[in-house]
């Protein structure tokens, strides 16, 4: 889909910047007193590996899971593997993940300058809400 021809309607300009980041193919949220990974990456290095939804994270690298501890897991500065531990209902298990690079896009959208009446009026039905 052409999105940015439905964006010129309104008057706004999408930037696309295509750029490379490091992860582990996972994402983690809290839930209760600890952190549970609630979806992962289909034929990223936590699928290859056999971590499953709803896994239990209880140690990262040998060490019990924290808040800080899992900036390493979610946004990685590099390229290197992690060791965790995980809790199933099967019981407990310890995983070695390497990282790997994908593609992400970085959008960002701006009003472009000199827009008319009707697109002002409709950006700020549409997306500003006012």
């Amino acid at each position: 889909m052409d999105y940015q021809k439905y964006l010129d309607y309104v008057g706004v300009k999408m930037n696309l910047t295509p750029t490379k980041i490091v992860s582990f193919g996972l994402t983690v949220l809290k839930a209760g007193d600890g952190w549970q990974i609630t979806d992962i990456d289909r034929n990223s290095p936590a699928w290859q590996i056999g971590l499953s939804i709803n896994d239990q994270i209880l140690a990262i690298n040998g060490t019990e899971v924290n808040e800080r501890l899992l900036g390493s897991l979610t946004h990685p500065e590099k390229q290197g593997e992690i060791t965790l531990k995980v809790k199933r209902r099967s019981g407990e298990k310890v995983f070695t993940i390497p990282t790997f690079e994908q593609e992400w896009c970085d959008c960002k959208m701006q009003v472009k300058t000199n827009i008319s009446d009707k697109q002002k009026q409709l950006l700020e039905s549409w997306i500003l809400e006012k």
